[in-house]
C-alpha cells in the first residue's frame, strides 16, 4: 500500500514523501519533481528490487510500488537507491526484470 505524505521543503527543493509497505513496514521513498530525482531506499536498484524475504516483506506490494509508483515517473528521473549505482526510470523500465 502506498500513501502520499505531506510534501516538505529542503532549500529550493520540495520532496514528496511516499510511504510504501512491503520490504519493511513504513518504508519511505522520496521524489523531487523539479530536480527529477527519486531517493528509493531499498525499493528499486539497478536491474533489481528490494528484499521481501524478511518477516514484514510482501512481494506483491513491492512490485506494485515499483510498477505503479516508480516506473510511471518521467523517463529522465534519476533513481538514487539506498546502495548501489544510480539509474533512471527509462533504464529500469527497459532492463529491470521486475518492471
Amino acid at each position: 500500500m502506498l500513501f502520499m505524505l505531506k510534501s516538505f521543503p529542503l532549500r529550493e527543493m520540495i520532496f514528496q514523501g511516499l510511504l510504501r509497505r512491503s520490504f519493511f513496514v513504513d518504508n519511505f521513498i522520496y521524489y523531487e519533481e523539479k530536480e527529477k530525482a527519486l531517493f528509493s531506499g531499498d525499493t528499486i536498484f539497478m536491474e533489481s528490487i528490494g528484499r521481501t524475504d524478511l518477516p514484514t516483506g510482501n512481494t506483491a506490494q513491492l512490485l506494485d510500488s515499483v510498477r505503479n509508483k516508480v516506473l510511471v515517473l518521467p523517463d529522465d528521473v534519476k533513481i538514487y537507491p539506498g546502495h548501489g549505482p544510480e539509474t533512471t526510470v527509462a533504464y529500469e523500465a527497459a532492463n529491470n526484470p521486475y518492471a
